[in-house]
């Protein structure tokens, strides 16, 4: 099915219905008529077709448009969380079917004493929190990365071709940038925080295994004093006994 995406591809439909209509009409015209007739009524039927094109054919390509922008808007609210609009778990799934992303760093954070936040402040507040994490997120990122809620107040970043180093370095700047900005909410000042633990991953038949490897990293992180980065090196046999 055609869609319109742009108001500028509504302006070539309308032209390309003139045309088409135009050339079917003369290319018909020229067939049944002979050459006088066709051309005393060229002009006539070719401005007949304008009219009816220009009167019809904006409309038509108008609603083709909305339909296009309505089902960008459903199919972003599918695949991403109605508050931080970050990537779903699913969609998270369904992007990293891609082969060109491996390997990739994967980064899993979690916001420091998120229940605290709520309990002390409630549940809009904390939806703020949120927000405002993904925010920070988005701003550091780039473009080709991927951010996604896993749950609750946990998130996953995949950086595509990217080595431990390099997404630990990207962890520390998110970790800072949160740390360093005072939130205002509902009357209430404070500073949230967040815990990071990195892995990589190969391919995607080892990503599971990355994402564990980074899980353990996170509480590790965790259970350091928070608000930091931690790694999962190649042997992580000191981070696993920490978690259990």
């Amino acid at each position: 099915m055609m869609q319109l995406k742009t108001k500028r591809s509504v302006v070539v439909f309308v032209i390309a219905v003139a045309l088409v209509g135009i050339v079917m009409v003369n290319a018909t015209n020229w067939v049944l008529l002979t050459p006088d007739v066709f051309w005393t009524h060229a002009p006539i039927a070719n401005t007949q077709i304008l009219f009816m094109t220009m009167t019809f054919a904006p409309y038509f390509g108008m609603k083709m448009y909305e339909l296009a922008q309505l089902s960008n808007k459903l199919e972003f609210a599918l695949h991403h969380d109605h508050l931080t609009q970050v990537s779903t778990r699913d969609h998270l799934n369904k992007l990293l079917a891609v082969d060109d992303i491996w390997p990739c760093a994967v980064i899993l954070a979690d916001l420091d004493k998120f229940k605290t936040i709520n309990d002390s402040y409630g549940h809009l507040v904390g939806d703020k929190v949120l927000q405002h994490f993904a925010d920070v997120v988005r701003t550091s990122i780039r473009r080709s990365d991927i951010v996604a809620r896993y749950g609750g107040e946990e998130f996953v970043i995949v950086l595509p071709r990217t080595c431990a180093d390099q997404a630990a370095a990207q962890a520390q700047r998110i970790c800072d940038d949160l740390a360093a900005e005072s939130l205002h909410f509902a009357g209430h000042v404070f500073h949230a925080t967040a815990s990071f633990g990195v892995a990589v991953a190969t391919s995607r038949n080892n990503f599971a295994a990355a994402m564990q490897k980074a899980d353990t990293a996170l509480y590790a992180a965790k259970d350091n004093g928070r608000n930091q980065v931690m790694v999962a090196p190649v042997n992580d046999n000191r981070l696993l006994a920490a978690a259990g």
